[in-house]
């Protein structure tokens, strides 16, 4: 089976192999569609659209959108060229800008997933600190100063007694980039965590669901320092994977945050349920390298 780039010429058809079988037919036959004649050009093996609903096991045929109208296919009745023909509240049709639809998208359900790290509830331990202190903090512009305060200033040395000015000055900058007043994001928050100080989140027992180590090479290279600014070994990790409804016609796109975006309104997600209180949720727990660089 050997990929090919674009799609048939003009007057050219490209049929599913059980289809040719069906009719009899191979390459270099004519075949009818509607009022036009096509020529068989290519044997479709798999289109890059192919869906698993049980529509799509339906032998496919392709041909040219410039050629479609000289079928006479699309003739009253059909609403193929208005996929988003809908009834209005007055009970009217309306007419809605029309969008590429995946073949068989009516019988498609696509499902929507929320992923989210297991982390201690007691993960923001130091993050309520810096809150509750931040009026004795917020004039503060570098590390340097906050290694200062930690010895000078009475009140901040005993907020933050046993944490180092990188681990503080780590949280001031979170601090200030949650309080932008735009609700965090899943993979935000995570993100957050994984580039903080480890104090009031990791956690070496057994029955933990996350712990983890920064580890620093003893002699570590030039382009070591000059690219990584830190390597956190996780030992323990707990992913949650949740589905929370699904979609049809097309797939919602997710932010970088973790959250679908919401690209238009025709594509809501739609619950799993009308009385929902609970969903289908799987845990993987595993290891690995978390990698910050500069």
């Amino acid at each position: 089976m050997a990929g090919v780039a674009g799609g048939p010429g003009r007057g050219e058809a490209w049929l599913d192999s059980r289809l040719l079988a069906r009719l009899g037919a191979g390459i270099g036959a004519r075949v009818n569609v509607g009022a036009s004649s096509f020529t068989v050009t290519q044997v479709l093996d798999y289109r890059p659209d192919q869906g698993s609903a049980f529509v799509d096991l339906a032998p496919s045929l392709l041909i040219p959108l410039a050629d479609l109208e000289a079928t006479e296919l699309l003739g009253p009745g059909s609403r193929a060229p208005d996929p988003c023909h809908s009834i209005g509240k007055n009970g009217k049709e309306e007419k809605t800008k029309n969008r590429l639809l995946v073949r068989s998208a009516t019988n498609a359900y696509f499902t929507e997933t929320l992923s989210v790290i297991s982390l201690p509830d007691d993960r923001n331990s130091l993050a309520k600190r810096v809150a509750e202190q931040y009026d004795n903090l917020k004039l503060f512009t570098d590390q340097d100063q906050i290694g200062v305060a930690l010895v000078a200033f009475p009140a901040v040395k005993a907020a933050f007694e046993g944490v180092t000015a990188a681990e503080l000055w780590a949280a001031i900058k979170a601090h200030r980039g949650r309080a932008s007043g735009s609700a965090a994001e899943p993979k935000d928050e995570e993100l957050a965590v994984l580039t903080g100080p480890m104090e009031g989140v990791s956690d070496p027992s057994e029955d933990s669901l996350f712990h983890a180590d920064p580890w620093q090479p003893s002699e570590p290279a030039g382009w070591y320092r000059k690219a990584i600014r830190r390597v956190l070994l996780i030992h323990r990790l707990r992913e949650v994977q949740a589905l929370v409804g699904f979609t049809r016609f097309t797939p919602r796109t997710s932010s970088l945050g973790g959250l679908p975006i919401q690209s238009a309104k025709a594509n809501r997600r739609a619950a799993l349920a009308s009385n929902l209180s609970w969903v289908p949720a799987s845990e993987n727990k595993g290891e690995g390298l978390f990698l910050e660089f500069d």
